[in-house]
Parts: structure tokens; sequence; C-alpha cells
């Protein structure tokens, strides 16, 4: 019997995820009762469903190469290869191009939603994912929470990104999307993704249960007083009632 390998590892239900973003990003979440999903080229990450260097490409080759001819050159007892050496060297090769194709249609085909996995909020990714600090947020949730509010839908995949040294290191034709560099570790990445191959747009907006989602929301360091109202107010008129807390990376310490 053959199982399926999953190309990622499925958190806990209870593992704690964050969203950092923009108030205005905020807003359209509510606004659209969904979460969006970008295009995989968009990214701002150029290795972003990569396998490997391009200087390392050749024994990426090699192996499946090798792979494929051995494949094409088997066959069960009895039944005879209609197939010459040559035959099977030009349809590896078509099929090595084919692998490569499909990688770079891959790009165009995946969508993808980002969370940071931490119990704590991070001080690093207030910075990197808000343009204006002070007007900046966290939706906290769990991955059982994400799963159940994005409807439990099947061709939604939600899993931990894995780190790779990409100097020594290849994703595999059906991990790359799920792999990244071990530059990026820092971002400690679940991603929530899904493939739709008739859509030409760099995002999908896919129906959410914000209420399911949303466990609690916390205001960035910098943010006023006052901001903690207009967050209130803006989720009350989109029918979803949140717990708002101010970050306490800020909070008063003694020497």
């Amino acid at each position: 019997m053959v199982f399926f390998r999953r190309p990622y590892v499925v958190p806990n239900e209870a593992v704690r995820l964050w969203r950092y973003l923009d108030f205005t990003k905020y807003v359209s979440m509510l606004a659209t009762q969904s979460l969006y999903f970008a295009r995989a080229d968009q990214f701002e990450d150029p290795y972003e469903g990569a396998k490997g260097l391009r200087n390392a490409k050749s024994r990426w080759d090699e192996h499946y190469l090798r792979f494929f001819r051995t494949a094409l050159g088997s066959h069960p007892n009895g039944v005879e290869s209609k197939l010459t050496d040559d035959e099977i060297d030009a349809e590896a090769q078509r099929l090595l191009s084919d692998l490569e194709l499909g990688g770079e249609h891959g790009r165009r085909q995946t969508f993808i939603n980002c969370w940071h996995e931490n119990e704590r909020e991070s001080e690093a990714m207030w910075r990197l994912y808000s343009t204006y600090l002070p007007n900046a947020l966290a939706v906290r949730t769990s991955y059982g929470r994400l799963y159940r509010s994005l409807g439990r839908n099947p061709a939604i995949s939600i899993g931990r990104v894995e780190y790779l040294d990409f100097e020594s290191q290849y994703a595999g034709p059906n991990d790359a999307f799920w792999r990244k560099r071990k530059s990026f570790e820092h971002e400690r990445e679940v991603r929530a993704m899904t493939v739709d191959y008739g859509v030409d747009r760099k995002g999908l907006h896919l129906p959410c249960d914000l209420t399911v989602l949303i466990e609690s929301v916390v205001l960035s360091p910098t943010a006023a007083p006052w901001f903690a109202h207009v967050v209130t107010d803006v989720s009350s008129k989109y029918g979803v009632s949140v717990s708002i807390s101010h970050s306490n990376l800020n909070d008063p310490v003694f020497f």
C-alpha cells in the first residue's frame, strides 16, 4: 500500500499564529469577510517556489534524468519495451523540460496566505509587516481556528514552512512552495495555500468566518489609545466582536 506524504508539517491545533498588518488591510479583511491569498510570483522573495540555485542545477538535472530513464526503461515482467535507448533519452529530456516548465507555471497558479507561529508577539514582525507602525495591528489566532474559519476546505493546505540551505540542499518537485531559505527562519511561517489553474489575478479573496478566525487583536507598540476605539468600532460595523489589547513590548521597566 502506498501512503501519501505531505510536503509540510501540520501544527498542533492549539499552536498560536499571528498575522501582522496595517489597519487598511484589516478593514479590507473585514469588508470582504475573507483572507487574501497572494499569487506566489508576487512575493518580494524571488526564491518563492524555487527548487535550488541555478549554479547547482546540473546536479538536479542529472538526478531526474536518471530517474526518468529508469522509469521509462522499466516494465512489468514479460512485457518488452518498445523504446530504444535513444528514444528513452529523448523522452527523459522532454520530461525534464516539462518539470521545469511546470515549476514556472506553478508560481502563477499557487496562492498563499502567511502567518507567524509564536506564543508571544514579535518586535521584528511588527517592523517587517507594517508600513506605518502606529496604525498597525496583529490578528491572533490558532491553527485550529484558521483551519475551521476557512471551512475545513480540502483545497486549502495549511502547514509549516521548512527552511533549507540552498547552498547544499534542493526542494523536491512537490515541496518547493513549502521551502524557503535559511535566512528567512525568523519568520517561523505557517502558510495556507491553494492552487487555482483558471485564475489570472495577482491574488484571491477566499471566504473566511472571521468570528471563528479572530481570537483577539493586538495593537502595535506605538499605537495611540484612541486607535483601540477605531478598531473596535470598525470591527463591530462588520459584525465582528474582538478582544483588543495593546502590545506589551513597551511596558515600563525599572533599573
